[in-house]
């Protein structure tokens, strides 16, 4: 049961060292997963970093 964690585990590995060949991590099953779900979150980070810039660059064009 303890070596199927390696198996889920091992496509975070590419993320952490991008230079590997992509390849060798999508033979994983796991790594099909993990790739969307790594996508929504940068958009999850990413969606309010944009509304709170957008409302300060409103606020400047307002008071212009």
């Amino acid at each position: 049961m303890k070596s199927l964690n390696i198996i889920l585990f091992a496509p975070v590995i590419f993320y952490v060292f991008p230079d590997w060949p992509q390849w060798i991590a999508q033979l994983f099953p796991t790594y099909w997963v993990i790739n969307p779900i790594f996508a929504l979150a940068i958009c999850a980070v990413a969606v309010p970093v944009v509304v709170v810039l957008g409302r300060r660059l409103q606020g400047q064009v307002a008071a212009a």
